[in-house]
């Protein structure tokens, strides 16, 4: 007899996030899903259906403008369904089902969530949707306000408070102001625009963060926060303030001309922020200064943290490779953080998604410059924007050829989903299949 053999679960995710984006494809394809007057190809509608469900935030169109009531909610929707991963949700699904998890599926779901004990995955799962929703809640509700307080009616304050408040936490980057300038109507409502910062923050923390955050506020002095923690938490810091500062100094010649000194500030803060995945952005980037947009690249190619909504490398490889470097330069290959190893293993992961995601990204800026010949600088900012699914454009996206859109789609496919599935895909098989030939060492010059 043949015994039954279980679909593997990584491509099972490929495919739930491919059904996904094409089913929200063809529902932002329908008449009904945009303003009258405005008709939408199906190319573009694959593409913003990506863009939303990779949490990205690059846009063919005007989201405001060009979408009807439905089209956004649509958009909406996909979004929150990117920010949970269709794997959260579908194990969230199980679960209200009654369904059982199976060891692979426990795997994927921990792996999803960054929480190693897999016996308790479900337990996490149910907390994480929870609080999820509850930060959501929050954020539309103080937004909701603010826009309310500053004079908008109760349906519009009500919509753009709900729709912000997630793009915000999923580190997606739409806006539905319809005035193409992303969240600089924020700057003049309120706090508006520190809400939006404190969810991209809190949604770029990671799972375990929140988890573990959580315990210390209940438990108080009896918890330790973690290690991983304890470096993401300072990594975050120290980016958004390094990088605040980068922003401060390089722009100051051209936004001073322009704005007052405070506003300056909030300005370099919140583009500090945004770049490591939201995709938010207070000007035309455009008018930034060249080392500013390398700036931005360099933040938009780390990213978030581990089991987050934000995309890139993320904050703890970078900190792996910041090692790696100071150890070779010392002449020590122990990685040392915190009066703490880490392990070569590790490291040696670390550097491979590195390795992948700046190949892809050359691979991407080749593919555009074959497809539509933009400025080169123009090119590698979008490819670098995709690949760490930030949604940052210097306003190329709209007036690429269809393959150069699929470019951007693939890009984006890969910064969300595919090298979470390729790296945990890759473990999961070695720790099934763990065949390793031993060869005598040998030696190479570098």
């Amino acid at each position: 007899m043949v015994k039954n053999k279980r679909i593997n679960p990584f491509l099972l995710v490929i495919l739930a996030f491919l059904l996904t984006m094409l089913l929200g494809a063809f529902l932002l394809s329908q008449p009904w899903a945009t303003q009258a007057g405005f008709n939408t190809t199906f190319i573009d509608a694959l593409f913003t259906s990506a863009s939303a469900l990779f949490v990205t935030g690059l846009a063919v169109v005007e989201t405001g403008s060009h979408w009807s009531f439905f089209g956004q909610l649509v958009i909406l929707l996909l979004i929150q369904t990117g920010a949970l991963g269709v794997v959260t949700i579908g194990g969230y699904i199980a679960y209200l089902l009654g369904q059982r998890f199976y060891y692979a599926d426990r795997m994927l779901l921990g792996d999803n969530l960054g929480f190693g004990n897999k016996g308790e995955v479900v337990k996490v799962l149910k907390i994480v949707v929870r609080y999820v929703f509850l930060i959501e809640f929050f954020g539309a509700s103080l937004l909701t306000l603010n826009f309310l307080l500053h004079g908008f009616d109760f349906n519009f304050s009500l919509w753009h408070g709900i729709f912000h408040a997630v793009s915000a936490f999923a580190n997606a980057g739409f806006d539905i102001f319809g005035l193409g300038t992303s969240a600089e109507p924020l700057l003049g409502i309120g706090f508006a625009l520190e809400i939006v910062m404190f969810l991209i923050v809190l949604g770029g923390l990671g799972f375990p963060v929140w988890l573990d955050l959580l315990e210390k506020i209940k438990k108080r002095s009896t918890h330790q926060i973690s290690f991983h923690s304890r470096v993401v938490l300072i990594a975050n810091i120290l980016l958004i303030i390094l990088g605040a500062l980068a922003f401060w100094f390089l722009e100051s010649s051209n936004r001073l001309a322009m704005t007052n000194q405070v506003s300056h500030l909030r300005e370099s803060i919140f583009h500090s922020v945004s770049a490591r995945t939201a995709g938010f952005s207070v000007y035309d980037l455009s008018t930034m200064s060249k080392p500013s947009l390398t700036v931005l690249m360099g933040l938009m190619f780390i990213g978030g943290s581990p089991a987050s909504t934000a995309g890139g490398i993320k904050v703890t490889v970078a900190l792996v490779l910041f090692l790696m470097l100071w150890g070779t330069i010392r002449g020590d290959l122990s990685l040392q953080v915190m009066k703490k190893n880490i392990d070569l293993k590790t490291a040696f992961r670390g550097l491979s998604l590195a390795a992948i995601s700046f190949l892809l990204i050359i691979v991407g800026l080749i593919a555009l410059e074959i497809f539509d010949n933009p400025p080169f600088l123009n090119a590698l900012f979008e490819a670098v924007s995709a690949m760490g699914t930030v949604g940052l454009s210097m306003g190329l996206t709209a007036d690429l050829s269809i393959l150069g859109k699929i470019v951007l789609i693939f890009l984006m496919f890969m910064g969300r989903v595919g090298l979470y599935v390729l790296l945990y895909g890759l473990i999961f098989y070695t720790k099934r299949h763990n065949v390793i030939k031993k060869y005598p060492k040998a030696d190479i010059c570098l």
